[in-house]
């Protein structure tokens, strides 16, 4: 196991090939990351399952419900937050034209994830996708299109068009992000990835008792 001091730090660089967040990229752009993010999940997947092997060697990236339990553990002691400073702040305002809403709620955060467990809960979000993609028949990537979603331009996870079930995407890094930063500051037990994973699998295989406005046939 790694020194929990150096946590990990020297965790795996992800290089973007657009360097804007996912909602302030144009349209080409953002199929251009989805392509590209498409074609890097084998890449990361090996990484964190030789990560996570280290201190668990028996753990395989076979994408079951079982395999979460410990991807919690892993991620709970190897990631940490760190001061937001205020020029980052600041910069990150400025840069992305944010409301004044947006900007006060920035302004309020004292802490952020450390770049290596931003790079952490990145891979723990696709294992989570890929798990209930492959144990859920008609669940795909799909790049969000609709300008007015918080998820504008990322990578979501969303039922097919011929599924006989019908709900809302699942912002899967937004999820993985808020996951790990409960897990980072111990307000999150490490089973909250198969908590997550029992909650949409029910949603994605049996649906809402109503569905919303915009998802009615």
């Amino acid at each position: 196991m790694k020194e929990l001091g150096l946590l990990m730090e020297d965790y795996a660089i992800i290089e973007f090939p657009v360097g804007k967040a996912f909602d302030e990229m144009t349209p080409k752009e953002g199929r251009i990351t989805f392509e590209w993010f498409i074609g890097i999940i084998p890449e990361r997947m090996a990484i964190l399952e030789n990560e996570i092997h280290q201190d668990y060697p028996t753990w395989r990236a076979d994408y079951t419900r079982e395999s979460l339990f410990n991807l919690g553990k892993w991620v709970k002691s190897h990631v940490k937050m760190r001061k937001f400073e205020e020029h980052e702040k600041e910069n990150m305002i400025r840069e992305r034209g944010m409301t004044k809403f947006q900007a006060d709620l920035i302004r309020e955060m004292d802490e952020k994830l450390s770049p290596g467990s931003e790079r952490i809960r990145f891979d723990a979000g696709i294992y989570l996708g890929e798990t209930l993609k492959k144990n859920i028949e008609h669940l795909e990537w799909q790049y969000e299109k609709r300008k007015r979603m918080a998820s504008k331009g990322s990578p979501i996870l969303a039922l097919k068009k011929n599924s006989p079930i019908k709900y809302h995407p699942m912002i899967v890094l937004q999820i993985s992000r808020t996951t790990t930063i409960g897990l980072a500051e111990g307000d999150t037990k490490d089973d909250q990835f198969v908590y997550i994973y029992d909650r949409w699998y029910k949603n994605f295989t049996k649906g809402p008792r109503t569905l919303p406005p915009d998802l009615l046939p």
